[in-house]
């Protein structure tokens, strides 16, 4: 029950069975608990039953009442709408067979999505407020190790909606003016609801006026409660009156030129319905009920695709293949093609970034699907492959070689300075292979007179010191 008997105080009769006002029919709210009698009961339509609860006092389904004869009261409903309640009632039911009621959450496909793999119906779980995902358990409750695979829900919600708009679209306009009668039948219902509700208070005072009007003079106690009673029921009329002027200011009993011209309007732009704030995920999941029937999701373990099967009412299914988010390199279909391609942009001696772009412009997407290529999310992956910058290599440096930003540290000193030393060939350098960093060399010597001619007026613009501005002859057989 979604609150409307509560929302537009619909009351039903109930029967006093004690008390006072025993025997006596008395109008109530309604409550969950009566509106599933009246839904469950065959009586309504037309039908004797005996035998119809179980020991626990749960209903029976109708093929397992133990007596039951048609026609045998006036029918409220046919006995078709009774057992398509039925099964309604049944489908609402959370279960591995039934989908169960809409529920809240962000999850548009809650219920319906099943696993192709078991057939197992995936649950709905929610990391975070903004996130949910369809995960499979029937590992669990089969106690075998899992072989089905949780998937995110934004794809296949996305996948769904656009299929429903498409399905919805060519009949946009019947749907609205269908909108328009289902409302105009909705008010009608309640201003009639409305309507009872005033005759019957109009009957309960009329009644006490007669009894007041017949009562004998001598009477005085029986008139005096009379006139109490008359006066609480005048009471209580002039309370609904009143109710009910405010409920036709804000729904009158049929719709205005205005509102169905904006539900008309609507019906020309469905997707901005469909994505209107107004549309609560609620709406949304209702409408996917009203037209699909079930969807299967097959996750491969080893690629971010995976298989959709919408399966449609009336017996149509169609077959889609959309990208999931997965959590590492390794599950993605190109993995092998992006390792190579890496490897070819590294040999080209591109930078990180260079290749971060080039990635990008080839089509190329990370795990999880969040964003593009860049320094941040290619540098793990590169050092994993051992594509790394030569700074990081072991095999790049030869004995007694440094990176310029390392010998400086080692100096105390900036690494400009050390370029100037290179620059003006008072130390022995080299370019790397393939990013062409500067590779300097300095053994132990070296390294005492770079420490001299680091404290020397004359390091940076002064005239030469021969015997700290020439460099110690180095090896033959590690040069380059």
């Amino acid at each position: 029950m979604d609150g409307g008997g509560f929302q537009h105080d619909i009351e039903l009769g109930y029967r006093c069975h004690r008390g006072a006002n025993r025997g006596q029919l008395e109008w109530r709210r309604a409550e969950p608990q009566r509106v599933m009698r009246i839904l469950r009961h065959p009586m309504y339509a037309g039908s004797y039953a005996y035998g119809m609860h179980t020991t626990g006092n749960s209903f029976r389904s109708p093929e397992d009442i133990r007596v039951l004869i048609h026609d045998r009261f006036p029918a409220y409903i046919s006995r078709e709408q009774y057992l398509a309640n039925q099964n309604r009632l049944h489908q609402n039911q959370s279960s591995a067979a039934t989908p169960g009621v809409t529920r809240r959450g962000n999850g548009l496909l809650s219920g319906l999505i099943c696993c192709g793999r078991c057939g197992y119906r995936l649950q709905t779980t929610h990391k975070k407020r903004s996130r949910c995902q369809y995960a499979c358990g029937s590992h669990l409750n089969k106690g075998i190790p899992q072989t089905c695979h949780s998937v995110g829900a934004a794809e296949l919600d996305q996948l769904v909606s656009e299929k429903i708009l498409q399905a919805l679209e060519p009949a946009a306009l019947e749907l609205s003016l269908s909108a328009a009668a289902d409302v105009d039948r909705e008010r009608q219902q309640l201003h009639g609801h409305w309507q009872r509700k005033l005759d019957q208070a109009r009957y309960e005072a009329e009644r006490i006026e007669r009894q007041y009007q017949e009562v004998e003079p001598e009477n005085r106690r029986v008139a005096r409660t009379l006139e109490t009673r008359w006066d609480q029921a005048l009471q209580a009329e002039q309370k609904l009156r009143e109710d009910y002027d405010r409920f036709l200011k804000t729904t009158p009993p049929e719709i205005t030129a205005d509102e169905r011209a904006k539900i008309e309007s609507l019906s020309v732009n469905i997707q901005k319905l469909w994505a209107a704030a107004g549309t609560t995920n609620a709406d949304r999941k209702d409408i996917i009920r009203c037209l699909v029937e079930r969807v299967d999701v097959t996750a491969q373990s080893d690629s971010e695709f995976m298989d959709v099967t919408i399966h449609w009412k009336e017996h149509f299914t169609s077959h889609h293949e959309i990208v999931r988010s997965v959590g590492t390199y390794q599950q993605l279909r190109d993995y092998d093609q992006l390792v190579q391609r890496l490897q070819q942009l590294h040999s080209a001696g591109l930078t990180i970034s260079q290749m971060a772009d080039r990635l990008n412009e080839e089509g190329f997407i990370p795990p999880r699907r969040r964003g593009v290529y860049s320094e941040h999310v290619l540098g793990p992956l590169l050092l994993q492959l051992g594509l790394v910058c030569e700074h990081r290599r072991k095999d790049v440096l030869q004995v007694d070689e440094w990176w310029v930003s390392d010998l400086a540290r080692k100096l105390g000193i900036g690494t400009q300075k050390v370029y100037y030393w290179i620059n003006q060939q008072w130390i022995h350098s080299r370019r790397s292979p393939v990013r062409k960093y500067w590779i300097v060399w300095a053994d132990t010597d070296e390294l005492q007179r770079l420490e001299q001619l680091k404290t020397h007026r004359s390091s940076w613009t002064g005239a030469r010191v021969p015997e700290l501005t020439t460099p110690k002859l180095r090896p033959e057989r590690e040069s380059q």
